[in-house]
């Protein structure tokens, strides 16, 4: 509405500007103007205290800020920006010609990105992209190289699948009660996907990220979100994990969402801290809270009810709370660890890494050669996208059982003691 009403652009002016149709424009216009005119009756009706200014509906003052039109415009700004100088410097007029946008908006938006350093500037009055920012085009031929060794990768897990079930048949936690069904995402996922890749790798390269003032730090990835981009990152599941004085807790993820269904479960507040203390053993309520910080007591009672609801922790009949998710011990590592490598070191040989041998060369074809520092991540990652690309093709092919709209917990989550070569990462 800035941009139209106040500022004279043309539907077709701001849709190439903000990087959606003139359609989705015109629908933004008009579902705008049904807001003011909804705001104005409310303004007449219910408050009687005069006119606001105009900034109180226009900037985003009412409600929760969901009315911030510049709000919404400098996220989309600062992306065109970066896209516009992550390969090559240029200056403000430059950058101003290439997003289509006013020289001052751009002058300061660029300034506040430069003081963030997500901005360099190599030489005078010239600024470059402090890190990689992939386009759709990029995304394309990143991706171009994921299917084929995924799919290869998905066929020789399949046909490992029965060496690692009769392994597991074997361990502690099959004679406990758990089955292979239980832990079939928890060894493929997990186990196989995630930490075995990383102790073939090294541990995983990451970005070391400036610190912010404050103190706080900042990380930054690169990817080009636009309406009309037929890239999309795969929708594919995967675990992250924590580990804390010899005990490891993985989780299902990364993101909190899959197909519209809440998969990862997100402990409460001082939820991580519980489940630590119950990786030895089931505890009564009061041996449990008495391990833990005293002066939130109440707090943590309250987050052990949660724990309960999400079915994360049971409590027993004993009136002791236990996990409800496998934690693995020695046992089960000596037993799963020799198959699994006989399993993956070949996959990795002979599979997943020749797929990341022309990396760097296909990232200096693309015009990132002033950022070689953090091809190392990038080939991490790629790793990454080839082996959730591999599990989707096991869900298709039926290996691996459909993420399903309410996954139990022992999908969701599992534990480990010690340092056990299964989940070491190098």
């Amino acid at each position: 509405m800035t941009l139209h009403y106040l500022e004279g652009y043309t539907c077709a002016e701001i849709a190439s500007n903000i990087g959606i149709s003139p359609g989705g424009v015109k629908r933004i216009l008009h579902n705008s103007r049904s807001k003011v005119r909804e705001e104005c009756t409310a303004m007449a009706e219910s408050e009687r205290k005069g006119p606001r200014r105009l900034s109180f509906w226009m900037s985003g003052e009412v409600p929760h800020g969901e009315w911030d039109a510049m709000a919404q415009l400098k996220p989309a700004l600062a992306q065109a920006v970066c896209l516009s100088v992550n390969k090559r410097a240029k200056t403000i007029d430059q950058i101003a010609d290439d997003v289509e946008s006013h020289r001052d908006y751009v002058g300061d938006m660029v300034e506040g990105l430069a003081k963030l350093d997500v901005l360099t500037s190599p030489k005078k009055e010239h600024y470059l992209l402090n890190f990689i920012a992939f386009d759709s085009a990029d995304w394309r031929r990143l991706f171009s190289g994921i299917r084929q060794p995924g799919a290869e990768i998905a066929q020789r897990l399949a046909d490992g699948q029965p060496a690692l079930t009769a392994a597991y048949d074997q361990t502690p936690l099959a004679r406990a009660g758990w089955t292979w069904e239980d832990v079939a995402w928890v060894v493929n996922c997990l186990i196989i996907a995630q930490r075995r890749l990383a102790r073939a790798v090294g541990h995983p390269q990451v970005l070391r990220p400036p610190t912010r003032p404050g103190g706080y730090p900042y990380w930054l990835g690169g990817l080009e979100y636009r309406p009309d981009s037929d890239i999309q990152l795969p929708d594919t599941p995967g675990w992250s994990g924590t580990e804390r004085g010899g005990w490891g807790i993985g989780h299902f993820g990364p993101s909190m969402d899959h197909k519209g269904h809440t998969w990862m479960f997100a402990p409460p507040s001082h939820g991580r801290t519980l489940l630590y203390a119950l990786l030895d053993g089931p505890l009564a309520e009061e041996p449990l809270l008495s391990r833990l910080n005293t002066e939130d007591r109440e707090q943590y009672r309250s987050t052990l009810a949660k724990l309960v609801a999400q079915e994360l922790v049971e409590r027993r009949n004993d009136a002791t709370f236990s996990l409800r998710f496998p934690v693995f011990s020695d046992g089960d590592s000596e037993i799963l660890t020799p198959v699994v490598d006989e399993i993956v070191n070949p996959i990795i040989a002979e599979a997943l890494t020749p797929a990341g041998d022309g990396l760097d060369q296909l990232l200096d074809e693309m015009g990132y050669g002033h950022r070689r520092d953090q091809y190392p991540v990038w080939r991490d990652w790629f790793y990454g996208f080839i082996m959730g690309e591999a599990l989707r093709f096991m869900i298709k092919q039926g290996v691996l059982p459909e993420l399903g709209e309410n996954p139990p917990a022992k999908w969701s989550y599992a534990a480990w003691k010690g340092e056990l070569p299964l989940f070491a990462l190098a």
